[in-house]
């Protein structure tokens, strides 16, 4: 949601699922059916559906290629430090992703956007039982941020992410901010749960009220 990774993301995790013999899973089918998931529950499915097993080390692939497609790709986006610095004065900010935690700290040093997160309020869904769309990691986050659920405002733009967050009991804005077909990501968006959608981050400024 901060960070534009996740096509990065997609064409890392097809990459690597080519080499191990598994090329008729492309980066458009991870991106229509993986969105927000765990990596090691994708490569689960991929092994359910597939009928074969893969390598031990698919998740140590996977992070290697995303660590070097974000240090050639990953840059600051305007909009979003903007709207995040305008934020942090006034609310308790955190990150709660199902991304590995080596590869969100990255993310967010490349894009810098560490001054405002820092190591210790981003929660990643090695920390919880069960990643998104379960409601584990962000009412872990609530926790962690003494912060009751129903105060909490969730930004999200996947549908995992917003299925999580109504799990949580938290109101959730949808961000198409990122996407190659922000129509569509805004109606599964919606189907999810999301109580509103904003197009660009910074339109985030003039739905919240301090």
């Amino acid at each position: 949601t901060l960070v534009d990774s996740e096509t990065l993301n997609n064409y890392a995790c097809a990459q690597i699922l080519d080499d191990a013999g598994f090329g008729e899973y492309t980066a458009q089918d991870v991106s229509d059916r993986f969105t927000g998931h765990k990596i090691s529950g994708i490569f689960k499915i991929i092994e359910q559906e597939s009928g074969r097993a893969m390598p031990d080390d698919m998740v140590e692939r996977f992070l290697t290629a995303v660590q070097s497609n974000a240090r050639r790709f990953l840059k600051p986006d305007t909009d979003i430090l903007e709207t995040v610095g305008f934020l942090e004065p006034h609310a308790k900010l955190c990150v709660g992703s199902n991304g590995e935690i080596k590869n969100i700290l990255l993310s967010l040093s490349l894009t810098t956007l560490d001054r405002y997160f820092p190591d210790d309020i981003v929660f990643s869904a090695g920390l919880v039982g069960k990643g998104k769309p379960a409601p584990d990691l962000f009412l872990h986050a609530a926790s962690k941020m003494k912060a009751a659920p129903e105060k909490c405002l969730v930004v999200e733009d996947s549908q995992a992410g917003v299925q999580a967050a109504v799990a949580a009991g938290m109101k959730v804005i949808g961000v198409t901010h990122f996407h190659h077909e922000p129509d569509m990501l805004k109606q599964r968006l919606l189907s999810a749960g999301a109580n509103d959608i904003i197009g660009d981050f910074k339109d985030l400024r003039k739905i919240v009220s301090f």
